[in-house]
């Protein structure tokens, strides 16, 4: 981290390669010296504890039967330790392939590979038992024909609807916005260069971002790191070196008015739903992953403007959602109160 560009005075592409150099210091040396835990499948569900021991009475009720005769008692209690384990099977292979497909998605990214490695977990790897259905009912059995399906469903999934109610329709809030927008856009447009006058103050909005507002920051909520890889057990132990250079580019940043492109990015995962059949395309749910060094510069301006409104009193005396120390019951007790003040 010493060799790196001073960007305090850089371009706005200055910065987003001084970002993408400090990414790939640390994938790097992540991938060198943090050992990543891997998937591994095995070749079918490990039977529980409880599958034992009813495999063991089964075995032995049957060996004792044989050799003095069979009762109704041992009829009886065969029957029962049969349909135990059976049921006992079928809820571990249940949650077996449900673990198994949840693992192939966030590991499979291309249709095309995806399926083919679920016919291959469930040994449907020739003939026609392999399919996807499409909303008419028609069964798809090539991958060719999958992967279309797949991108027409998320087509579908993330289109805008062109048929919408007029009722609904807001042009007249679509206009002001619109207008606001393009009056103020010398203020939301950032700078060709990033100028650190602008952060020589000591209020929120004019001062650096230091280490330590970095160290605080990174000890918040864990969330799935983006597709760097790069999470919060990572940023938890970097070196302050490190940190010190992230400061560093995101006072850049922020002095010029601009977000990292490299942070603009998202990973889509496909989660399965549970208890839905995994051979239809409608059946899984997409989120998306963003870095978490970018969420860490989010939550960086995001508690100084709220340090900002909450000390110059810009907010409104009658909110009191998304504000410290205030919540429903101060609401419900002035709502209350109001009639009789």
């Amino acid at each position: 981290m010493r060799d790196h560009q001073d960007v305090s005075h850089g371009t706005l592409e200055d910065i987003d390669e001084a970002l993408k150099k400090w990414t790939k210091t640390v994938t790097n040396v992540t991938a060198r010296h943090v050992p990543t835990k891997t998937h591994k499948m095995t070749a079918g569900p490990r039977p529980s504890r409880n599958t034992v021991l009813t495999q063991f009475q089964f075995r032995a009720l049957r060996e004792r039967a044989e050799r003095t005769g069979w009762t109704m008692n041992d009829y009886r209690w065969y029957t029962h330790l049969r349909q135990t384990l059976h049921d006992l099977r079928r809820t571990v292979a249940k949650q077996y392939w449900g673990k198994t497909l949840t693992d192939m998605t966030a590991q499979y990214k291309v249709p095309r590979r995806f399926w083919s490695k679920q016919k291959t977990l469930s040994g449907q790897t020739k003939g026609p038992n392999s399919y996807l259905i499409d909303d008419d009912g028609l069964k798809h059995h090539s991958d060719k024909d999958k992967e279309r399906l797949f991108t027409t469903i998320w087509e579908q999934v993330f289109k805008d609807d062109e048929d919408e109610d007029e009722e609904g329709n807001d042009d007249d809030g679509d206009n002001i916005v619109h207008d606001f927008m393009r009056i103020n856009s010398h203020r939301t447009t950032p700078e060709h260069m990033a100028n650190p006058t602008r952060l020589t103050g000591t209020s929120h909005l004019d001062c650096v971002i230091s280490t330590e507002e970095l160290r605080a920051i990174r000890s918040s909520k864990a969330t799935a790191p983006g597709s760097s890889g790069i999470g919060k057990t990572i940023l938890l132990h970097l070196p302050r070196a490190a940190l010190r250079r992230l400061g560093h580019i995101y006072s850049a940043a922020v002095s010029a008015g601009y977000f990292p492109d490299g942070l603009k990015g998202a990973e889509m995962r496909l989660i399965p739903k549970a208890g839905k059949n995994p051979t239809q395309p409608g059946n899984y749910r997409p989120i998306s992953l963003l870095e978490v060094h970018g969420k860490m510069l989010e939550r960086v301006v995001g508690r100084r403007l709220q340090a900002h409104l909450e000390e110059e009193g810009l907010l409104s005396t009658a909110q009191y959602g998304f504000r410290r120390e205030r919540g429903t019951v101060h609401a419900i007790t002035v709502a209350t109160d109001w009639p009789s003040t």
